[in-house]
């Protein structure tokens, strides 16, 4: 069978756990008490090796994610052990950072794990994550970033500036339309952190139905909108600062998109954002073992939509027709809108509609993107 696939290595995004240890006012993810049986775990790591072994690919990247992954090290390093043993040899796991410590940076550092670590500066973690007692989340700030020194002795076995592989630690700042206004201070502040430079910094708009409303809204008020090309203008001089000193600045857009800067500022625009290529270069495993073209669909809650996207399970693999469900997901047409059909029914209810945060996002982008190619031409 064909995989249709252009790239040479895949990552394999795996929904672990529903768990979670934070309370996030935006969390799009279905809350449970659930986690993936040994059984799944299993089946996942001996699945990953048969795409190798059948020529699929030539490597795999399996990311872990949740709900919360570190709130179950024995479980964590039980899938990690099985993949290994299946001959898969590097990791990513998403985390909020707060169960960080010495002894778990030591172990990702041994077993070749990269985190993305969910973190911004104190106003907005306060005002959106953690804890409905800003004491609280204060406290929980303050240990987060303290915690990022553990990893300093190993940022030089992690990777440095390049924007399409995977090996990275990486810092995920979620925009919401309430805390645009620190969204440069939190790029600032993971830029200057224990972890520095060696950090790729993935900015995510949060959606909801909820959050949707609140993202017409500022689209439709010029003052806000200003506001959020402003924050990007201040990224794009911390950009150019870090091109003079030899300290790079690197981002990603919504993990999915990545791209520099100097590459959105073209005659064409954002016709050459480099989108995920979902079930191809990227599959995501929910936790009992279904197969989707797309990680975010592995998060979900069951639904018909959900159901709809899947691709196989990782006990008896793909099935027929995957293709075509790939390209129904993933089309060109939805490209253009600089959204996917997932974001799309989050944000709106309904896959057709486009998620407006997406182009609200984009459009700022673009404008420090021509400033910094301006910038630049002046040397």
């Amino acid at each position: 069978m064909s995989s249709g696939n252009n790239s040479k290595k895949l990552l394999l995004v795996a929904h672990i756990s529903d768990k979670c240890n934070f309370q996030c006012s935006y969390c799009y993810s279905h809350r449970s008490k659930e986690d993936m049986s040994v059984k799944v775990i299993k089946a996942l790591a001996s699945f990953a090796k048969s795409l190798v072994d059948n020529k699929f690919y030539e490597d795999i990247v399996l990311a872990v994610e949740g709900g919360e992954p570190t709130l179950d090290m024995l479980q964590l390093k039980k899938l990690i052990k099985d993949a290994k043993e299946k001959k898969v040899d590097e990791f990513i796991v998403c985390t909020n950072g707060k169960k960080i410590n010495k002894k778990m940076a030591d172990f990702f550092a041994a077993n070749k794990v990269y985190p993305v670590i969910s973190f911004e500066s104190k106003k907005p973690f306060i005002m959106n994550r953690a804890s409905p007692d800003p004491e609280a989340a204060a406290k929980i700030w303050h240990k987060i970033n303290d915690s990022l020194i553990f990893f300093v002795p190993y940022l030089d076995s992690y990777g440095h500036d390049e924007m399409n592989v995977f090996d990275s630690i990486r810092g995920r700042i979620t925009i919401t339309p309430s805390a645009i206004g620190y969204l440069a201070d939190s790029v600032n502040h993971l830029y200057r952190s224990a972890i520095g430079e060696k950090v790729l910094i993935t900015l995510m708009p949060a959606m909801s139905e909820d959050l949707e409303r609140e993202w017409r809204a500022l689209a439709a008020d010029k003052k806000a909108v200003f506001d959020l090309e402003k924050q990007f203008l201040e990224i794009a001089k911390l950009y150019l600062l870090g091109l003079e000193s030899g300290r790079h600045l690197n981002f990603c857009i919504n993990e999915c998109i990545s791209t520099k800067f100097s590459n959105l500022s073209s005659s064409t625009g954002l016709e050459e954002v480099p989108f995920c290529n979902a079930g191809r270069s990227l599959l995501g495993v929910g936790m009992k073992g279904d197969i989707f073209p797309c990680y975010l669909l592995s998060a979900a809650k069951q639904s018909l939509f959900r159901d709809a996207f899947k691709i196989g399970d990782v006990f008896d693999g793909f099935c027929k027709g995957k293709e075509k469900v790939i390209d129904r997901f993933c089309g060109k047409k939805q490209n253009k809108h600089f959204s996917c059909l997932y974001w799309n029914w989050i944000a709106n209810g309904r896959p057709d509609k486009p998620a407006i945060a997406y182009s609200l996002i984009f459009n700022a982008w673009k404008k420090a993107a021509f400033h910094i190619q301006k910038e630049l031409s002046k040397n």
